[in-house]
């Protein structure tokens, strides 16, 4: 099975002063990534972070979509339980209009307290919430005249225009960390996105209780998509790639994560990497990717690689590297 790439985004600064750039800087990535043959792009949700994650990815998708003709844009993730499920519907709908059928619906629970108190929704309801907003979304995309008379929202004879061009729906993607999510993910999406966090092997034991579940559920593991998240970077060689992206990685990992020290030795970051990242030269990038194909399966690998402090030059380098020796031979 060949593995297609795309790029991730979560728009984060270190000194609050270049978000305008970053989001720019994004749109040329995402140009040049169609160039090569990228199959995917997609936006992180999060709010009041201090280094500024996209709090709308919509707004960001919608940039995308305008300025690319081919590759597919959506979010990874919409954080539903904040969000009223036919809001959700609209706008994928719009983007799916706009990008004339590329949209993807990639949506989670959310795990940052502080984004449920000021939004004004019990931490306590986010399961619920998320599970019966994936499904009214669902019917919201794929069917007309609906009513639904749930827990947490209520509609009656609703019909979302414009209508989606996917049919019946743009694909909806779950994100998931832990077994139990995994396995609500096999039963409520199109596909889990895998994480970034976990271990390959950690992975590999999730992706078999996401197919128990997806399978119980009545669908085709073979025929899922199987996107997987990494904190990837390619460069002329491993140790040019290190020296470009460790410092970014340890800021990640410590100070958004808070998974690391942020005074960690990047020996002790390299080890850490191992089974979590993907950085290096192209035929390293080439053999992990391989590596990761043998221990379980994969189809999108979905890197992010605009980490804070790495200059636009080197991310558009890395962007080329991939596209030109790593994507014609995974």
């Amino acid at each position: 099975m060949r593995v297609r790439l795309g790029l991730h985004y979560s728009l984060s600064s270190t000194t609050g002063t270049d978000w305008a750039d970053l989001h720019e800087a994004s749109i040329e990535q995402a140009v040049a990534a169609e160039g090569y043959g990228f199959d995917s792009v997609v936006v992180a949700e999060h709010h009041f972070t201090k280094d500024g994650w996209v709090p709308s990815p919509i707004v960001v998708c919608g940039g995308l979509a305008t300025r690319t003709k081919r590759i597919r844009i959506g979010t990874d993730i919409i954080v539903m339980p904040l969000h009223h499920p036919v809001t959700v519907a609209e706008d994928m709908v719009t983007l799916d209009t706009l990008s004339r059928g590329r949209a993807i619906c990639g949506l989670g629970l959310g795990w940052q307290e502080q984004e449920f108190n000021t939004f004004g929704v019990p931490f306590k309801q986010r399961v619920g919430r998320l599970e019966e907003g994936t499904y009214l979304v669902r019917r919201l995309l794929g069917e007309e005249h609906v009513t639904y008379h749930g827990t947490y929202w209520q509609v009656d004879d609703i019909t979302v225009t414009p209508r989606p061009v996917q049919r019946p729906t743009p694909p909806i993607w779950i994100g998931a960390i832990v077994e139990s999510a995994v396995r609500r993910a096999g039963r409520i999406g199109d596909a889990w996105v895998m994480p970034p966090r976990p271990t390959l092997g950690e992975l590999a034991k999730l992706q078999g209780a996401y197919r128990e579940d997806l399978e119980a559920a009545g669908r085709s593991f073979d025929r899922a998509e199987k996107p997987i998240r990494r904190e990837g970077y390619v460069a002329e060689d491993d140790e040019t790639a290190w020296r470009e992206a460790g410092a970014a990685l340890r800021y990640q990992y410590a100070e958004v994560y808070g998974r690391i020290s942020p005074t960690m030795p990047m020996d002790e970051l390299k080890k850490y990497a191992q089974d979590r990242f993907i950085v290096g030269g192209p035929e390293t990038f080439i053999k992990e990717v391989k590596r990761y194909q043998s221990a379980m399966d994969i189809d999108l690998l979905l890197m992010r690689m605009q980490l804070p402090g790495i200059p636009q030059d080197r991310v558009m380098n890395a962007v080329h590297l991939l596209g030109k020796y790593v994507l014609p031979k995974i």
